[in-house]
């Protein structure tokens, strides 16, 4: 053991002080499960943890990373193919880690095939499962879950029971820790008619938004659909985000006529003014949503969310109490929702003052560090 990583252990329980995290990631996109591996780096950091990222060179997450001076290595693992194995061996061999953080399916098993076939001391491995789609039952899944990995972090109770209940995965190896958010950052505005000016904004609409990735299962199109059967005098959409669906939504905007009603901003680096200025938030994902950060972010500015019932959304968005859900595939449902809330300043203020009140008791984004924190010490010491 060299000497730096004996500075590291206290003589009581051998408790790791500061560890080496390494957290691989095999997608190219930037979405909320790259942005939660930024920010928990940064503060893990701050903590005085060392912190590396591996992942694609090509991908914004390396880009970022480099910009926030983060450690980040670059590697062949966007693919399961043993070109990624042999980086993530060699890479282990010349560096000391405590706790390896997998992220993507794929990036998890090209880190378990690296240990699995080498002959050194396994690092300790902490998956993180970020979306509600069921875990496969069959025995690869498994192995690849309760073996390769010795603890498993889901970012919503609800992937935290499909694993115990429906996978039997051990209940003690999984801990459900939702994504962590500055409220002293994510927070209302009194400044709405000028931050509207400055994006160019209409001043005297009520303005309904979303701020998501363009993808088909965000639910871009129905808010569409839900936003055409809406007074457009009195009403304006704002969609920020980019992705695939950037043509097929601006066919819609052009099908429903509704081009001077509607802002696309494309992508935005620094979305909190956006937030900010919205009367309304709506995300109505249909599939595959874990614990949704621009929810959070939403409710954290005092915005009134109108949602969906999808992976571990209703943790956050409590019917009638810190927002509405709605079927996502029924535009008028959505549309009455917002129709709603828009309807009443009352309500709106209530459910906005309420979401930022149980967000801020739920997940902080100290609680979170603190919490991922002693999980990563408690797996490292079978290092020792």
């Amino acid at each position: 053991m060299s000497l730096s990583l004996r500075k590291n252990i206290t003589r009581k329980g051998c408790q790791v002080e500061k560890l080496h995290i390494l957290h691989t990631e095999a997608s190219c996109g930037w979405d909320g499960q790259a942005i939660h591996i930024i920010m928990e780096a940064e503060e893990m950091i701050k903590k005085g943890h060392k912190v590396t990222i591996m992942c694609p060179g090509i991908s914004p997450l390396f880009v970022r990373a480099q910009k926030k001076n983060i450690n980040v290595v670059s590697a062949p693992i966007t693919k399961k193919r043993w070109k990624g194995v042999r980086a993530i061996q060699h890479w282990l061999k010349h560096n000391n880690v405590d706790v390896i953080c997998t992220h993507s399916s794929q990036d998890s098993w090209q880190v378990a095939l690296a240990q699995f076939l080498s002959f050194r001391k396994r690092v300790p491995v902490v998956r993180n499962r970020h979306i509600s789609e069921p875990v496969s039952q069959g025995r690869l899944s498994k192995w690849l879950y309760t073996q390769a990995s010795q603890h498993i972090i889901t970012s919503g109770e609800k992937m935290r029971y499909m694993l115990v209940h429906d996978n039997k995965y051990p209940e003690d190896q999984i801990t459900s820790i939702p994504t962590g958010m500055d409220g002293n950052y994510f927070k209302p505005s009194k400044q709405k008619k000028s931050l509207r000016a400055s994006l160019g904004l209409p001043q005297q609409k009520k303005i309904i938004g979303i701020v998501a990735m363009l993808r088909r299962s965000k639910g871009h199109l129905n808010l569409l659909e839900a936003f055409s059967k809406m007074n457009h005098e009195k009403t304006h959409l704002l969609i920020v985000g980019n992705g695939a669906m950037k043509e097929a939504i601006r066919e819609k905007i052009q099908s429903l006529k509704l081009e001077s009603h509607v802002t696309m901003t494309g992508h935005v680096e620094q979305p909190l003014p956006y937030f900010q200025c919205l009367d309304v938030f709506v995300l109505t994902p249909t599939c595959n949503e874990g614990f949704s950060q621009v929810i959070t972010q939403a409710m954290l500015c005092e915005v009134p969310v109108v949602s969906a019932a999808s992976g571990a959304i209703p943790e956050s968005v409590i019917h009638q109490k810190t927002g509405l859900l709605v079927n996502p595939t029924d535009p008028d449902e959505i549309r009455d929702a917002c129709q709603t809330i828009l309807d009443n300043d009352i309500l709106a203020k209530k459910l906005g003052k309420a979401g930022r009140e149980h967000i801020l008791n739920i997940n902080s984004l100290p609680h979170m560090v603190d919490k991922v924190e002693k999980i990563y010490k408690k797996v490292a010491q079978s290092l020792y």
